[in-house]
This record gives C-alpha cells, sequence and structure tokens, in this order.
C-alpha cells in the first residue's frame, strides 16, 4: 500500500507537516490572492490616471480664465506724449477702446494733512486729553462710527510725540479711514534730535476730508492737536483735500485719485504733474500678442487633456502606463465630451462677427486636434478689438463659475472645468468610486485572509493527527518486531 510505503521510507515521525501545510495554502491561496491583486492594481492606478485628469482639467480651467477674464483681455499699449505729467497703462475696467486721447491735467489729487507745532525733543503732555475725529463738511468718505468712543484718540498726561503717533494708528478711526500719523525729525543741530512736528493724513480726494476736536480741558496755549503749551515756531499750514481735475477730449472731469480707471475704457491713467497749459497726446492701442500666447496655452491645455483622456479610455498600451487605465469609463468620455461641445458651440455672447471660436482661428482638425490659426485672431483683434473681449469673456472681470452666467466662449469652457472639478463634480465621483472599488478588494482581502487561516489551522489539526496515528503505529511496529526477535531466540 502507498502508506506503508511512506512510512518505510521516511518514518512516521520524520513527515514534515510544516513545510507539507505551507505548499498546501499557498496552492489554495495563489490563484484568489492573483485575482485580488489585479483588482486592487485596477483600482490604484485608476486612481492615479484620474488625478492626472483633474490635473489637466485645472490647467485648462486656468488657461480658459487667461483669455476669458477682462483685465487679462485688455492688454493695451499705450503711449504718453509727456510722461511727466501722464501716463497711461492696460487693465482699467472696461472692454479696450483703442484710439488718441487728448488729456489736460489742472489739478492733482491730494490728500488733508494736519500738522502740529514742532515739539522740543523733551516734550510730554502735562494732562490727558482727547482727540475727535469727524468727517469734514462734504467728505462723504470720511467713515466714523455709530459708537462715539471708535472716532477717539485718548492722549495720556506724560505722553511723548511718538507716543501720540503710535496711539493714533492704533485707534480704530484710523484703521477705518486710512489715516496715518507719522513724527517728522527737523534736527535743527547737527547730531541732535528734535524738535517734532506730527502730522495726520488721510487718503486722497475731497470725499475723505476730516476735521479734528481737541478736548483740553481749557488749557490755553495747545496748538491745533492740542499739544503744546510752549509753542518754540510758528506752526506748520496744513494741507487741504482735493480732487484731481484734468479733461479727455476736451470732457472735464474729476476723481478723488491720481490713479484713474474709468476715463478711458480699457486704461488705468496716472497723473503726475499739473500742467493746464499744455495738452497731452495718449495713443492706445490693441496689443495682440499676450492674447495670442494665452490662447495658444489654452489650445495645447485642451489638446493634452484630450490625449490624456482618449489613452486613458482606449485599449491598453505596450509602454504606455496611462493607457488602458480607465477603459470604457463613460465618466471621463463625457469629461472630454462635454469641453468639446463647449468648444464648439456658438458663443453665449457672441459680438460682430465672432460667434464661434473658430472665427478666432481655433478649430479641430479630422484628427479632433484643436488647432490654432493666430494670424486670424490677430486680424479679429485689430479690426474689431470689442467683440473679440465680448464674444470671449462677455466683458466679465471673471468667469461666473459661482452663478453660472454666460461668461463667452472661455469663460463658458472655464465654467464647465470648475463644475467637474468642484466637490460634488464628476472628478470627486470618480475618484470616490475607485475608492470605493479598493475598499471592496480590501473586504476581499480580508476574507481571504480568514479562510487561508482557519484552512491553515485545519491543515495543521490534520496533519497533527496523522503524525500521532504514524508515531502510534511505528511504536506498534517496533513492539512486535521486538517480539517475534525474542520468539525467534
Amino acid at each position: 500500500m502507498a502508506s506503508t510505503n511512506i512510512i518505510k521510507s521516511l518514518g512516521a515521525t520524520d513527515i514534515d507537516t510544516q513545510e507539507l501545510v505551507k505548499n498546501l495554502v499557498a496552492a489554495t491561496k495563489a490563484p484568489r490572492q492573483k485575482l485580488i491583486d489585479v483588482e486592487k492594481k485596477k483600482a490604484e492606478v485608476a486612481i492615479s490616471t484620474t488625478a492626472l485628469v483633474s490635473k489637466a482639467l485645472s490647467t485648462l480651467q486656468t488657461t480658459a480664465t487667461e483669455i476669458s477674464s477682462l483685465g487679462k483681455l485688455n492688454q493695451l499699449t499705450v503711449s504718453s506724449g509727456d510722461t511727466a505729467v501722464i501716463t497711461g497703462t492696460s487693465s482699467g475696467t472696461g472692454a479696450a477702446r483703442a484710439g488718441n486721447y487728448a488729456v489736460t491735467v489742472t489739478q492733482l489729487a491730494d490728500s488733508q494733512r494736519r500738522s502740529s507745532n514742532e515739539l522740543a525733543s523733551s516734550f510730554t503732555t502735562t494732562a490727558s486729553q482727547t482727540l475727535t475725529f469727524s468727517a469734514a463738511a462734504g467728505a462723504s468718505g470720511f467713515v466714523t462710527s455709530a459708537t462715539a468712543a471708535e472716532n477717539v484718540v485718548t492722549i495720556p498726561a506724560a505722553s511723548t510725540p511718538a507716543t501720540v503717533v503710535s496711539l493714533i494708528n492704533a485707534s480704530t478711526i484710523a484703521t477705518n479711514n486710512k489715516l496715518k500719523a507719522t513724527l517728522v525729525d527737523k534736527k535743527t543741530a547737527a547730531g541732535g534730535t528734535g524738535p517734532y512736528v506730527i502730522v495726520i493724513q488721510g487718503q486722497s480726494g475731497t470725499k475723505n476730508g476730516f476735521s479734528i476736536l481737541t478736548t483740553d480741558a481749557g488749557v490755553a496755549g495747545r496748538d491745533e492737536l492740542g499739544l503744546d503749551r510752549a509753542i518754540t515756531a510758528a506752526k506748520p499750514t496744513d494741507n487741504a483735500a482735493a480732487n484731481a481735475t484734468f479733461s479727455v477730449n476736451n470732457i472735464a472731469l474729476e476723481r478723488s485719485s491720481n490713479t484713474v480707471t474709468d476715463a478711458i475704457s480699457g486704461v488705468s491713467l496716472s497723473l503726475k504733474k499739473t500742467a493746464s497749459a499744455t495738452t497731452v497726446n495718449l495713443t492706445v492701442a490693441a496689443n495682440s500678442a499676450a492674447l495670442v500666447s494665452n490662447v495658444k496655452n489654452f489650445v495645447a491645455s485642451f489638446n493634452l487633456l484630450s490625449d490624456l483622456v482618449k489613452r486613458a479610455t482606449g485599449p491598453a498600451v505596450e509602454g504606455d502606463d496611462v493607457s488602458g487605465t480607465l477603459k470604457a469609463d463613460s465618466s471621463a468620455r463625457g469629461i472630454y465630451t462635454a469641453l468639446r461641445a463647449k468648444v464648439i458651440k456658438e458663443s453665449s455672447s457672441k459680438s460682430g462677427a465672432v460667434t464661434h471660436f473658430n472665427s478666432l482661428g481655433v478649430s479641430f482638425d479630422r484628427n479632433g486636434v484643436l488647432q490654432f490659426d493666430d494670424s486670424k485672431l490677430t486680424a479679429a483683434m485689430e479690426s474689431a478689438p470689442d467683440d473679440v473681449i465680448k464674444a470671449l469673456s462677455n466683458n466679465r472681470e471673471s468667469p461666473s463659475t459661482a452663478a453660472l452666467l454666460d461668461s463667452g466662449l472661455a469663460g463658458d469652457v472655464a465654467i464647465a472645468a470648475a463644475g467637474m472639478l468642484k466637490s460634488t463634480g464628476v472628478i470627486k465621483a470618480m475618484t470616490a468610486g475607485f475608492e470605493n472599488r479598493k475598499t471592496l478588494v480590501a473586504t476581499k482581502q480580508s476574507k481571504l485572509d480568514k479562510y487561508i487561516e482557519s484552512i491553515q489551522e485545519q491543515y495543521e489539526k490534520q496533519f497533527s493527527t496523522l503524525n500521532t496515528v504514524l508515531s502510534e503505529f511505528k511504536a506498534t511496529s517496533e513492539r512486535l518486531k521486538n517480539s517475534f526477535q525474542r520468539k525467534s531466540e
């Protein structure tokens, strides 16, 4: 019998049951573990590929935003006939308007400044006092609080000029109105310090004018800020708030700042110097170079995403780690389909002859690759920049990703991409699905591990029993052999 041969050749106690159990368990586990490992790898690779798609989608959103934001589209070349009087740059509000503009600057905007008398270097206040700030007559931009205490700066007794400046700058009224107190050291003696002058300055423009009421307990001899009893010199002249006054093509304008963004559409003006008897010519021309570069980036990012999705959802290709990792995934395919439809469709804010992306030289070839003929865009910008900007952006400062309002050719692509990337979008859903697969695989792994553990215990028990039986058999055999030997003797 086979069992007799095994016992004869190995001996009952010489069977390596541990090795036998190991081999049997491995033979049972191997095919099942292989299936689990394959499932796990597929889920992990799918998650990794989805992350790549997410990154490519985010890049597309960024490049689409670059060509659908008014500030980015208003790329102008502005030249001034006298840069000492006025300069201009692009990035103002509104769509760009190329042309020549005659500008005359009659007054610069200025801020109100209130000064103390000269204060000796050893000066300290002799009594506590308060500075109550309020808006000057007609100063609509100066903010006061309904809480009266927030409009007051309390100056304790024995305060130095530096302390007074610090208290003013730390006050609520200064924070609300961007008031700034500074300490000017006149240093009349070589190597010395002082006398000092405290200067309180507001924002430019008459709307930001302010007044100060000093409560000094009736002490005479104080200056306008209530700081000095022994006046050492005449008080510096205060400066009144003023608006900038100028004209553009003989249209009189007034602004509270010397930086003006709403006089010439698409242009930010910087008023430098008053020259009421001089007319400065500004030449504004559309600059399509930056837009061409940004559209190239948009086309490249779209093709990158398109290629990634096509490879991932197609068949596996040897040497390509991405190919086939999202094979036939309808959600991934839907990303490309939806974005392609946005690129092909008519602009939600078409203007003039600019109705589609192909009006600007952006179109698909027969292989589905997005191409760009920059000469068409350049020509359109030269002939009808307003139409180009309107069609691309609907004249929005940025795509309406929150309210989902029509935002033009590029803006609508940016909105679509943003929707796919948000917490309830397709990318998060895909990732969650693959993570769920990993969880299911982990559950299968846990079940297999428990099953293998029970099988191992069963085998060990069976072979332990077999060893016991074989050991007893061998002992019986030895006894019989000894007994026969004694009888034969």
